[in-house]
Order: structure tokens, then C-alpha cells, then sequence
């Protein structure tokens, strides 16, 4: 089975819609045709989206944490209750820079050391790839 599903919408905003949804590529491409080939008001795309991507990380249960670091590694990191800091639960690292151009991130971990671990190898990406952000003031 495919690991991959592809999704044929079409439409934007409230008009956006599923149309269909294939383990295939080629089938998925055979109906966007028809679609498109019929007449109709809004042209059909193909969106791809990978199968059960978080299903590790639902199974493993692990807690959110926000951690705040600057440029040179000094970093405070505290458990994220999702409700209090009102984001949501996320699977992938969310970043953002707060006044002082410190690097926040809520990420899901085992604890508060592999938090850390996780947010100061994000930290070495940004630096060494020019990507950290010091201009940002909020």
C-alpha cells in the first residue's frame, strides 16, 4: 500500500472542496482530468499528503515543552500546558523570536533534557544555514 494519499480538490476558501481521494498518483491524476475536462466551475488540482505521519508520536504520548534559547545556548525550558499558552497540539517543532530575539519553540519530547537537546540542534541548523533571525523586534 502507499504510503502517500492524494488528495484532488478544488476550489479556494469557502469554496474549496475534496473531490477525491487515491492511494495513486496516476489515478488520482485520471480523475483530476476528467474533472478538468469536463467543464466545471473551479479546475481540480492534486494535493499529496503522507499516511498516518504522526502515528509513532501519538503512540509514544510525549508532552509539549516550550523552550526559549538564545543565539550563544542559554535556554529556559518549562513543560507547555497547549490550554495556558494557547497553541495547538503540535507534532512538528513550531518557532517563532520573542522581544529579546530569543528562539521559542514547543516542541513534543520525553523530558525536559531531550527537550533542550531537540531545541539546541535547531538552533545549530539556523546558525550554521544564516537562518537565525536578528533583525526581528516584535
Amino acid at each position: 500500500m502507499s504510503e502517500t494519499i492524494y488528495l484532488v480538490s478544488a476550489g479556494s476558501y469557502s469554496d474549496y472542496g475534496v473531490l477525491a481521494l487515491y492511494d495513486n498518483h496516476s489515478d488520482a491524476h485520471a480523475f483530476m482530468t476528467y474533472w478538468n475536462v469536463h467543464g466545471h466551475d473551479e479546475e481540480a488540482r492534486i494535493e499529496t499528503y503522507p499516511l498516518n505521519p504522526y502515528r509513532e508520536r501519538v503512540k509514544r504520548n510525549l508532552p509539549m515543552w516550550m523552550v526559549t534559547m538564545t543565539r550563544t545556548g542559554d535556554s529556559d525550558v518549562m513543560q507547555a500546558n497547549p490550554a495556558e499558552e494557547k497553541i495547538q497540539v503540535m507534532f512538528e517543532p513550531s518557532e517563532t523570536y520573542d522581544k529579546q530575539r530569543r528562539l521559542r519553540i514547543f516542541l513534543a519530547a520525553k523530558d525536559e533534557w531531550h527537550a533542550a537537546k531537540i531545541a539546541n540542534e535547531r538552533r545549530a541548523q539556523l546558525i550554521a544555514n544564516g537562518g537565525w533571525n536578528e533583525t526581528h523586534n516584535e
